[in-house]
């Protein structure tokens, strides 16, 4: 089975049309992340925003995703699902749902229109 692979250049780690759009909230912490994913996240701190953690994907078609979770952000939606700003953001939801292993319960929030 094809799965995705980590960013791991700084080329991957840019959003291929320049920025990103937040296509989901999800519920999950990072731990349940890890577990999922089977590896572990990045960290750091973003400023006005505290403490993060969260890792970069390239998924086998090749779109990149990235899944981001905020200390500070509501505790039933934590976690960001983002693509790159002008992708087909329901394939992007489509193909990271099932490669990250996520199911629908675990969305407590998608955008009108797909992506913020």
């Amino acid at each position: 089975m094809t799965t995705f692979r980590r960013a791991q250049t700084e080329h991957e780690r840019r959003w291929p049309n320049g920025g990103y759009r937040t296509i989901a909230l999800l519920s999950l912490q990072p731990t349940e992340l890890e577990r999922r994913l089977g590896v572990p996240l990045a960290s750091g701190v973003e400023e006005g925003l505290g403490p993060w953690r969260g890792i970069g994907l390239i998924l086998p078609s090749g779109r990149t995703i990235e899944l981001v979770w905020h200390e500070h952000a509501p505790q039933s939606s934590p976690t960001e699902l983002r693509a790159s700003a002008g992708d087909d953001y329901e394939a992007a939801h489509e193909e990271a749902l099932n490669m990250c292993r996520l199911s629908p319960e675990d969305i407590a929030w998608i955008p009108p229109g797909g992506g913020i």
